[in-house]
């Protein structure tokens, strides 16, 4: 598939390609809690709460006794587990947006625009560049301290 074609326009395509993958990935999230170290926190009864650690192909449960020595862990890894979530969603339209930016990009022919406007293009671009990372780097320290979490609880 050509991505980019000779007069420096991005294949529609290729836009339909990528809007149709992000909202597969944010379908998958919101309707199956499927995305990396999700997590799905319920409960039982009052003195019992079930993790579920949603993987792409299977799911890990672990029962916990809410006690008075780990209720405030139990509810902050239910906390975490909401606004992994969330942080999922702001990924994954951060990086929309830096794919669209790119295509942008590539389809402007740089003579026919002013340099301010290229200029505010890449600055765009940077910006959402930086947005991703910072995001992904949250994400993947969040993951990490709420599997410490519930090493520690179990």
């Amino acid at each position: 598939m050509e991505i980019i074609r000779e007069t420096g326009k991005p294949n529609k395509l290729a836009v339909t390609a990528v809007l149709i993958l992000m909202l597969l990935v944010l379908g998958l999230a919101y309707f199956f809690n499927i995305y990396p170290g999700g997590i799905v926190v319920s409960e039982d009864t009052p003195k019992q709460m079930t993790i579920t650690k949603q993987y792409v192909f299977g799911k890990e449960s672990l029962t916990i006794e809410v006690e008075h020595a780990n209720q405030l862990k139990v509810s902050l890894v239910k906390m975490l587990g909401e606004d992994l979530e969330l942080k999922w969603y702001i990924i994954v339209l951060f990086f929309t947006a830096l794919l669209f930016n790119i295509f942008n990009l590539v389809r402007n022919n740089h003579s026919s625009q002013s340099n301010e406007m290229i200029v505010i293009l890449y600055l765009w671009a940077g910006v959402n560049l930086l947005a991703c990372i910072i995001f992904v780097y949250q994400y993947i320290n969040q993951v990490v301290w709420i599997n410490d979490m519930l090493q520690q609880i179990s």
